[in-house]
């Protein structure tokens, strides 16, 4: 939009420099110093503008400046606004006799146009517009042009004409002298007017925004202010905002109507433009009416775009797509910095969009509110992602703006991976949102690493449900690469621990008091979640667990991270596997506290158990919350050895551990102290108790134990 503005704005210009030559023309006979006198009155006059050129020159019927310069408000000490190094017009005498101006050639060489956009939003041509707009309304009203206070009032009354409704092609009933008002009028008549090798420059303080037109040709026949006439324009564009660069070659062609430049009847008629970027070409056709509130209805195309394309605004590797095609309708208040759209849509080979709605980016938050419908075909964009080997179908129909999300997903046949860990297959979904916190899965099927599985869950107002199916659950992993990441995070942590350790020093010191006042503000803002689910699985492998099958369910209300306001029931049941890598697992604090229960127990008492994990049998958990205090009504572990039995409890709230564990051979554990510092120890009154009460069974566990329950007794 701001090339059309541009052009618009240099045809402003260039209305200046006709309104002139309309005098000129009239007054060839006068000496060149009187001239440019005159000129130098009509610019500072009508326009507040001031007018320099070094030499003028007449051809046969015609006047050629050099150098010409129209100055910024008030005088050249302001600023350039507009100069040209070279000026050419040429008059075709005949139609002078019938008192018309019929000018053959303008010609603008090396021209420097230097626009600008303040930190209120003004344009440094607004004065030419309402002076142009203010001619226009008084020339409406009285029918008759005004006159300027000059020396020369014949004069003053042909310049003052040329600035209303100047170069048209209808009878402007012009008034030479107050004699021959009512009998004399000119037609103004440009058969062509070209630009060459011409510049402009523009700025907007307020958005940090430049740019230039470089190498601005420009080619127009039959002009008029008041009828349509032709354009052909090429130039290089060049942008910079902030971090952003962009630089790209525009060659376009379109009819206008300028309308007397009155901006919200100006039409433009884009029969073609063109340009490339980083590879990628762009061609568009269409309309644009009223430069203050554009209207905008266009077709446009992209091909070639591939990761150069769009590598200023992200990194993407090994994509390509052929073409895509675009279609807006569109209304842009520049003033009021908003845009409604009407209707804007995609199509790629298989895929299309439709969005409409409203965008405004007047404010520091960028507003918008938009409806959305997608037909996506995955394949079109697995270019832009190949390792995830991309296919299926998403529909989706959202209402999307900066408060909120609604609207319907519908995903269908869809596949992806992401090795080695996941390879999702046949999955279909359908989804209904109504916000962010407000979602429905109605049905969710498909094949989790050739697992079948299907579900259905909801979250809403921070309850989530889940009802899951699997018939088998693996997640594979590759250790070399655990291990190395492992190490990086190890390293990078430590960094990071340093680093916070030099920067709490130094806000403990600067800022005291402050520091805890945010903290506590940032732990009463804790986000809680009621959790529902009834999950089944036939079978699991995946990182620290291996089962023939597992369900668990849960009934659960205000769990967080801490777990200290929790409350409910927690039930899993898992048959006959192994616990892998538990010293790995062990670095979780959670899982290091399960963990001592079998150490409690002393690991290497089962033969088939190896060093890094444990064989169970079965494993039943059936526990209660209050309060963020864990009570177990029944935990229960089966090895090949014996069965353990849990009792206790866990405050998430102090911390506070005190659970005691029953191995079944007669050695009775207790585990206390903190969930992050847990101890066990041998409970010697406990064991002494299952004795008296049962000794008949003693002589059999110890055949089964051997040396191994010595290590239970040497437990620190």
């Amino acid at each position: 939009m701001k090339i059309l503005k541009v052009l618009a704005v240099s045809l402003a210009g260039l209305i200046i420099v006709l309104s002139i030559t309309a005098v000129v023309v009239l007054k060839v006979f006068l000496p060149e110093e009187k001239i440019k006198s005159y000129i130098a009155d009509y610019a500072k006059n009508n326009f507040n503008r001031e007018v320099t050129f070094d030499k003028l020159s007449f051809a046969l019927i015609g006047i050629d400046l050099k150098n010409f310069k129209i100055s910024e408000r008030s005088t050249l000490n302001d600023g350039t606004f507009i100069k040209a190094g070279h000026f050419t017009i040429k008059i075709s005498p005949l139609p002078l006799l019938s008192k018309k101006i019929e000018i053959t050639n303008i010609l603008l060489d090396d021209v420097d146009i230097n626009i600008s956009k303040d930190k209120n939003g003004k344009f440094n041509f607004d004065d030419i517009i309402e002076s142009f707009q203010s001619s226009k309304n008084e020339n409406d009203k009285t029918g008759v042009t005004k006159k300027t206070d000059t020396e020369k009032p014949n004069v003053s009354d042909i310049s003052t004409e040329n600035k209303g409704t100047e170069n048209s092609k209808n009878d402007l009933n012009k008034n030479i002298t107050s004699e021959d008002k009512e009998n004399n009028s000119f037609k103004i008549i440009i058969d062509s007017l070209t630009i060459k090798d011409s510049d402009i420059h523009f700025s907007d303080i307020k958005a940090e925004l430049t740019a230039s037109i470089k190498n601005f040709d420009l080619s127009i026949n039959d002009f008029s202010s008041a009828e349509n006439f032709w354009c052909d324009a090429s130039c290089d564009i060049d942008v910079k905002q902030k971090k952003l660069h962009i630089a790209i070659p525009v060659k376009t062609r379109f009819q206008t109507h300028l309308n007397n430049f009155d901006l919200e009847k100006m039409l433009l008629n884009i029969e073609t433009f063109q340009t490339k970027y980083n590879n990628a070409e762009f061609a568009l056709t269409g309309t644009v009416e009223n430069m203050n509130m554009p209207k905008i209805d266009c077709n446009a195309a992209v091909k070639n775009i591939n990761e150069k394309t769009v590598k200023d605004f992200i990194k993407i590797k090994n994509f390509n797509i052929s073409k895509i095609d675009f279609k807006t309708k569109t209304v842009v208040n520049i003033s009021s910095q908003n845009a409604n759209i009407e209707s804007l849509s995609f199509v790629l080979p298989k895929s299309s969009s439709k969005i409409s709605g409203a965008v405004d980016w007047s404010k520091e938050n960028l507003l918008y509110n938009l409806k959305i419908n997608l037909d996506l075909f995955t394949d079109d964009f697995k270019d832009f992602f190949p390792e995830y080997n991309l296919k299926g179908k998403i529909l989706s129909d959202m209402n999307v703006s900066d408060k909120n999300i609604s609207g319907t997903v519908k995903l269908k046949s869809m596949a992806f991976d992401y090795l080695p860990a996941v390879q999702v297959s046949d999955l279909n979904a359908d989804c209904v949102m109504k916000s962010v916190k407000n979602i429905t899965v109605k049905s969710i099927d498909g094949i989790f690493n050739k697992g079948k599985f299907k579900a259905d869950g909801s979250f809403i107002n921070n309850d989530i449900k889940l009802n899951l199916d699997m018939d088998k659950l693996t997640i594979k992993t590759s250790s070399a690469a655990a291990t190395t990441t492992s190490a990086q995070k190890k390293t990078e942590q430590n960094k990071t621990d340093e680093n916070k350790k030099t920067q709490s020093a130094k806000n403990e010191k600067q800022n005291g008091s402050e520091k805890q006042n945010t903290s506590s503000a940032k732990n009463n803002k804790t986000e809680t979640y009621n959790i529902y689910t009834n999950i089944n699985i036939n079978e699991i492998n995946v990182p620290y667990l291996i089962s023939k099958n597992a369900a668990l369910k849960t009934s659960l209300k205000s769990v967080s991270c801490d777990m200290k306001k929790t409350d409910g029931t927690f039930d899993l049941v898992i048959s006959t596997g192994t616990i892998t890598d538990t010293d790995k697992l062990a670095e979780n604090k959670y899982a290091k506290l399960f963990l001592l229960i079998f150490n409690a127990l002393n690991n290497n008492i089962t033969a088939k158990s190896k060093s890094s994990g444990i064989d169970y049998e079965s494993m039943t958990a059936k526990v209660t919350f209050t309060k963020g205090v864990m009570q177990t009504n029944k935990v229960e572990i089966k090895i090949p050895l014996t069965a353990m039995d849990v009792k206790g409890s866990v405050d998430f709230n102090t911390e506070k551990v005190d659970m005691k564990v029953n191995t079944g051979l007669y050695a009775a554990m207790k585990i206390t102290g903190t969930i992050s510092n847990p101890k066990t120890s041998f409970d010697a009154a406990a064991t002494v108790t299952e004795i008296l009460n049962d000794p008949k069974k003693l002589e059999n566990v110890g055949k089964k134990l051997g040396d191994s329950l010595k290590n239970l007794f040497n437990k620190k």
